[in-house]
């Protein structure tokens, strides 16, 4: 009797427990979970990685050894080790590998283990060891557009175009959320642009804006394209101005500023326009005050308007914003020849 009380009490202690490591996976994950969306609404605000190391901080006082530890730290430490364009701090690299090949011996059929495991070596520039992450994803989750898109990024990165529009076309037909399909769209921005089939891009444009029309950095870089690539500075200056009107940041100043600059000089310099360009000089500087260049032309119209008319004032004006192009870039070889010409008709006409 005392052996079956013993037994009966020994099946529900180890029934609590394990019940209990039930509840503490469950709570483990859905932190993890919290922390992984936190990581992919990141664009640059370190408040959002600071929450997401806190939730990430809490799973490991409870479970040191956990996979969602080991996975939500690489992720983490390959966010924050951003620096520009393809630039990454090379520690944070190389500790995200490091807790990646933990959280794949801990539980070799974690998905997430592979798929945000393959980046760090991605962004190292490890290709094989990223396919491989990457094909194991795929095992994983056969039907996943995440994965094509991950695989799309990997191509990107070898310079393979044909590779990556076919990847964001599998992961699109495959009707993703909204963060899948727009990257599967951006993939597709990427390699249209480097085969110069630009309508195409200007296309992949537009279906992202309606998908987030209020997003500033959808609209900033379609700005910039359409200003670079397809010289349409007026409908380049309307998309930086509704990103500027989203959100007030240096990058929407910057493009437009230079949306702004490129009118002025097509105003200036092809179409001879030069009162209607100050008006686009001054709007550049507005937004870019250290564009030398914006200074130069700007100066350029005021002196080839006081030329015309005789104009004192405007040549003064003419001095001031050449000179002001020189002190922003001392070797602008043409803002200081530029000046001494106008310094000359400023004293002749004294």
């Amino acid at each position: 009797m005392l052996f079956r009380l013993l037994l009966v009490c020994t099946i529900i202690g180890f029934a609590g427990f394990y019940y209990a490591l039930q509840i503490g996976e469950s709570e483990n994950q859905s932190r993890y979970e919290k922390a992984l969306l936190l990581m992919d609404e990141y664009t640059g605000d370190p408040s959002l990685l600071k929450k997401a190391h806190e939730l990430l901080k809490e799973i490991e006082i409870d479970a040191p050894n956990s996979k969602y530890v080991f996975v939500g730290y690489a992720r983490l430490l390959y966010k924050s080790g951003y620096i520009n364009y393809q630039n990454y701090n090379k520690d944070s690299i190389e500790k995200s590998k490091a807790y990646i090949e933990k959280a794949i011996l801990i539980d070799p059929n974690f998905f997430d283990a592979y798929f945000y495991g393959a980046y760090p070596y991605l962004f190292s520039k490890d290709f094989v060891r990223a396919n491989q992450l990457a094909n194991h994803a795929e095992k994983l989750a056969p039907n996943s557009a995440k994965v094509d898109v991950l695989h799309g990024e990997i191509a990107k990165k070898e310079g393979n175009y044909d590779a990556v529009i076919m990847n964001a076309k599998a992961a699109i037909e495959k009707m993703p959320n909204n963060k899948v399909l727009i990257d599967a769209y951006y993939q597709l921005i990427s390699a249209y642009k480097s085969k110069k089939e630009y309508d195409l891009v200007e296309s992949m444009y537009q279906k992202v804006i309606e998908i987030e029309p209020s997003s500033p950095w959808v609209r900033v870089n379609y700005s910039s394209f359409l200003s670079d690539v397809r010289k349409n500075y007026d409908e380049s200056i309307e998309q930086g101005e509704i990103a500027l009107g989203l959100m007030d940041f240096g990058m929407g100043h910057k493009v437009l500023g230079k949306a702004y600059y490129a009118k002025a000089a097509q105003l200036h310099w092809k179409e001879k326009q030069y009162e209607e360009s100050i008006r686009y000089y001054l709007l550049s500087i507005e937004h870019d005050p250290a564009n030398s260049n914006a200074h130069y032309g700007l100066g350029m119209s005021y002196y080839i308007i006081g030329y015309n008319n005789k104009d004192k004032s405007q040549i003064i004006q003419a001095e001031m914003f050449l000179d002001k192009a020189v002190q922003i870039n001392p070797d602008n070889n043409q803002a200081i020849e530029q000046l001494k010409n106008v310094k000359l008709l400023r004293r002749k006409l004294s």
